[in-house]
């Protein structure tokens, strides 16, 4: 690796260092009240820099929590006192209030989206008309729940009204001295796919700006320069790199990349803490095919088994398809969305083997076809969304009021069951197998 490499790497580690005197603001810890199916409950939580620990009680029965703040709410554990019992816990702001899923986990300790339950919260003793949940302070963008959100599904829509086109790499996300710019972050987003094989989603992509925003307004001078112009450079030193001094250089970055952040989100630095989720969540496995792998899939290496961050790119992708076959983008609710993820997970092994592939390698299928969608003419984006509306239709998620023999007809998304034909899936994994595929960034 070039000097000039190495130099920007003891720099960014220096940023990341730096970054740790900009801590969690205290937003979580008191006492919150709420009610679910089994009645009235109790959440006390004390949030110590990144830290939150806290109990969980419903009627005589408790719970133990543990957790980390993550992109500005808290992930983590609750374990039922005295048994071996736990389940995983998302607590997050919404539209003012706490809100928190609980998720159980299975015999082999992984989250089971089918039995998430969501649970409204409001703060004991706050007064009428007080802000009934805490507002982070800290630099941090919004935690993953499941699905998408509100806010997640009208950026997707924006873009996709955009066509996916490549924002101005010059585009001023904040300003100063030197100005933090989209090519700030899209150099960021660049770096993680060379080295990582990181392909951001939309909503990944949007949350990484904030937190770059966020922690380019709170930073020194040396944090502000190194966010603005410091992974351009790391960028610029791997793309000009060639043969076995490229795999080196690509090679070494990632491994200062991965300590960094490893070593950061231990020690509840909040941008770390997010960067080390995005990676992480590409190793956690949510589903694995049982199926035959068809010749041209195992040629082409592609991947049989569904990460969290395959799964979370199958809800952007299908929402995009959605959006592109011209329906209406409001009738999609993120409470929809999460029962189809629930539902894929759920599904996955009775879906056609080409169904799976496209599951367990959607990152990739998803940036795929954003490359394609934002190159193709409009007459072949009129030829792409009727192929959309089938594919929708084929998977059981059809406009309401649109009935059929075979599918449910109750309301947008309402119904995804593992039935659904292989065609279309067929023609998206064959064309990831035998073309390369890119970010629209």
């Amino acid at each position: 690796m070039s000097s000039s490499t190495s130099r920007t790497l003891g720099l960014l580690a220096l940023t990341l260092l730096c970054l740790s005197g900009v801590a969690a603001a205290d937003t979580f810890s008191g006492t919150y009240a709420g009610k679910d199916s089994n009645g009235q409950n109790v959440l006390q939580l004390t949030q110590s820099g990144a830290r939150v620990t806290g109990t969980f009680t419903v009627g005589t029965t408790q719970l133990t929590i543990t957790g980390t703040v993550v992109h500005g709410a808290v992930e983590g554990t609750a374990v039922l006192d005295g048994m071996p019992v736990s389940f995983a816990v998302v607590l997050r702001t919404e539209d003012g209030h706490l809100v928190g899923y609980v998720t159980e986990r299975d015999e082999e300790g992984r989250p089971d989206p089918q039995t998430t339950e969501r649970i409204v919260f409001e703060r004991a003793g706050a007064p009428a008309g007080a802000a009934k949940a805490p507002a982070s302070k800290a630099p941090a963008s919004k935690a993953p729940a499941p699905g998408l959100d509100r806010d997640d599904l009208n950026s997707i829509a924006g873009r996709v009204k955009t066509n996916f086109k490549a924002g101005n790499a010059g585009a001023v996300l904040a300003a100063g001295t030197p100005p933090l710019t989209r090519g700030s972050v899209t150099a960021f987003a660049e770096v993680l796919r060379l080295t990582f094989g990181v392909e951001l989603t939309e909503a990944e992509y949007a949350d990484t700006a904030a937190v770059f925003v966020a922690y380019y307004q709170a930073g020194d001078p040396q944090t502000r320069a190194m966010l603005a112009a410091g992974w351009q450079q790391i960028l610029a030193e791997l793309t000009k790199a060639t043969g076995a001094a490229k795999q080196q250089a690509l090679d070494e970055v990632k491994s200062v990349l991965a300590q960094q952040f490893a070593s950061g989100a231990q020690a509840g630095i909040p941008w770390a803490i997010a960067m080390n989720a995005t990676i992480q969540k590409r190793a956690q496995t949510v589903a694995t095919m049982k199926t035959p792998v068809p010749d041209y899939a195992r040629k082409a290496a592609l991947h049989t088994q569904m990460s969290e961050a395959d799964l979370d790119a199958s809800l952007e992708m299908l929402y995009f398809m959605w959006v592109a076959a011209g329906r209406d983008a409001s009738v999609v609710t993120p409470d929809a969305v999460a029962a189809i993820r629930a539902r894929i997970v759920q599904n996955f092994a009775t879906f056609p083997a080409q169904v799976q592939l496209v599951f367990a390698n959607a990152q990739q299928v998803y940036a795929s076809l954003r490359g394609q969608w934002a190159q193709a003419s409009a007459a072949q984006r009129a030829q792409m969304a009727q192929q959309f509306a089938v594919s929708l239709d084929q998977l059981g998620l059809t406009v309401p009021g649109a009935s059929n023999d075979r599918i449910s007809a109750s309301g947008a998304w309402s119904d995804m069951n593992g039935k659904s034909h292989g065609e279309w899936a067929g023609e998206m994994v064959q064309g990831l197998a035998g073309a390369r595929h890119h970010s629209s960034w």
